[in-house]
């Protein structure tokens, strides 16, 4: 069996490809592809990470959860998508690549591509900021130090590229450049289409809305100092909810774009470029630069906005969801 395994990186529109994938999972079955249930949570094949990392395992180094072995029989002779960001995210030793490739072999699977995107430096810093406040997490995914990240590895794209060929074979990898210029006919589904080898109209398919978008400058701001006001996660998650509703970065508001301090994100594009120019060298030698130069413009000052205004805001939001709940408390007590 084939098997064409999307691992990332994450912050590549790997949202929107698992949604088009399993809104089309029929369609790609009639093109002779399939986007299996087997290790499938929600749309993300997060399940092959699980096999990896789960201490349970049986004898043979695998855990049975989520397979399901009729749909490799009905299947073998389609070619299979596998899609999950968590493998880049997640597998920071080579070991975890290794075992991964075992489990697949062990599946049935003799020819494996792994599909990989890769994103400016600067631009995946800013990204995982917007999702780290997005989703209150209690890590900091942008320590000044890039040595110091707790995910240094997603960043160091020599060693992703070097890691995956020395497992699966170089011939093997299929390397992307997340830039719409870069994609096949500038489109993020029809590059993924292209790289799966699946030559067809893209009209056929139904299309996601674009997913998991950052927030814009407003939104980063007055989320960060919800997560640092309030305590109770059911309001956090409840404005959260409405923020990302008003507050996501747009092409009609481009002046509201966030970025981190530009000290921080020219730390990272240093600390990285060697490895940057490995990948070019390697992969891209037509290239003069892996990616796009756009300079790295600090936008927080662009809107004359101060502290003291964006405290008063979450204050005022604060106290009408305060108001809220006890009115909600007293209804129901009476």
């Amino acid at each position: 069996m084939v098997a064409y395994l999307h691992i990332g990186n994450v912050k590549t529109g790997t949202t929107t490809i698992q949604n088009f994938c399993a809104l089309n999972e029929n369609k790609l079955l009639e093109k002779g592809c399939i986007y299996p249930q087997s290790f499938r949570i929600t749309s993300r094949h997060w399940g092959l990470v699980e096999q990896i990392l789960s201490p349970n395992k049986d004898k043979n180094g695998q855990v049975l959860k989520g397979l399901n072995g009729k749909e490799f029989k009905a299947h073998c002779d389609k070619k299979f998508i596998f899609s999950c960001e968590g493998i880049v995210w997640e597998f920071s030793k080579i070991e975890y690549i290794q075992q991964l490739k075992f489990f697949l072999e062990n599946l049935g699977f003799y020819k494996i591509y792994i599909i990989l995107y890769l994103r400016n430096i600067s631009d995946l810093l800013n990204s995982l900021y917007s999702q780290e406040i997005k989703n209150n997490l209690q890590i900091d995914l942008a320590p000044i130090d890039p040595n110091m990240h707790s995910k240094k590895h997603i960043f160091d794209y020599k060693w992703l590229c070097q890691s995956y060929a020395s497992v699966f074979g170089i011939e093997n990898l299929k390397i992307r450049i997340f830039e719409k210029d870069e994609f096949f006919n500038q489109d993020l589904i029809e590059d993924f289409l292209h790289c799966i080898d699946l030559e067809v109209n893209k009209n056929e398919f139904l299309i996601p809305q674009n997913q998991n978008k950052s927030l814009n400058l407003l939104g980063i701001e007055l989320l960060k100092r919800i997560n640092q006001k309030s305590k109770d996660p059911n309001t956090i998650k409840f404005l959260s909810k409405i923020i990302e509703k008003y507050f996501e970065l747009d092409s009609f508001h481009s002046h509201l774009k966030f970025s981190l301090k530009a000290q921080l994100c020219e730390n990272y594009e240093n600390f990285f470029s060697n490895s940057n120019e490995w990948v070019r060298c390697n992969f891209f030698p037509h290239k003069k630069e892996l990616f796009r130069n756009q300079g790295i413009v600090e936008a927080n000052n662009r809107v004359g906005f101060k502290d003291t205004d964006y405290d008063d805001i979450v204050d005022f939001v604060l106290e009408i969801v305060r108001l809220k709940n006890n009115t909600i408390k007293f209804l129901k007590e009476f």
